[in-house]
């Protein structure tokens, strides 16, 4: 009789391996949940334009997805030399994995000459749409969650205060193109 119930057993362990659902944030798909925690880099792309890439240019983010509303995060974006706090606004859709959205950074440089103190503006400005968030094949844990796209961001000066003219490194003269490479830190949003 134990023969016969440990044979049972066996068959019906191995069976319900065949009928059991998968557990864990990855979906038949190969898409991954959305909700979490990323950081990552913009890094200057080939302008298809031009052939060109912007020598000077890079931007590290972080993103923090949540269950409801937008996903925001911060940015510290850098060309030329020039240093723009920013942050990022998103939406990611948790049907198709794309994240969509925008980031922008500015900075004011104050410049003392004497008696004289010249203030001028800097914007940078741009958006991602697309950007996939994917299981490296093989992958099935956090390691293995990556953030990929392509964004642009523009570079332009404001007006100072005194009309004297900005430092022409403040304008990249339109978008500049960047792919998206990012990880998923965590899978909590907070």
């Amino acid at each position: 009789m134990k023969a016969l119930l440990a044979s049972l057993m066996c068959s019906v362990l191995t069976l319900s391996q065949a009928f059991a659902i998968s557990g864990g944030p990855f979906t038949g798909n190969r898409h991954v949940s959305v909700l979490g925690t990323y950081a990552g880099v913009f890094i200057a792309a080939i302008d298809p334009a031009t052939g060109l890439r912007d020598p000077n240019s890079l931007a590290v983010f972080t993103l923090k997805v949540p269950q409801n509303g937008l996903a925001t995060g911060i940015a510290a974006i850098f060309r030329n030399g020039f240093y723009y706090p920013g942050a990022i606004q998103a939406s990611a859709d948790p049907a198709s994995a794309e994240v969509n959205g925008g980031i922008q950074g500015q900075f004011d440089d104050i410049i003392e000459s004497g008696t004289i103190t010249v203030t001028q503006h800097y914007f940078a400005s741009g958006r991602f749409e697309g950007a996939k968030v994917v299981v490296k094949p093989g992958g099935l844990d956090l390691r293995s969650v990556r953030l990929r796209g392509t964004a642009s961001i523009a570079y332009v000066p404001g007006t100072s205060v005194t009309g004297n003219p900005p430092d022409p490194r403040g304008d990249s003269g339109g978008p500049i193109p960047y792919k998206i490479k990012g990880f998923k830190q965590s899978f909590s949003q907070g």
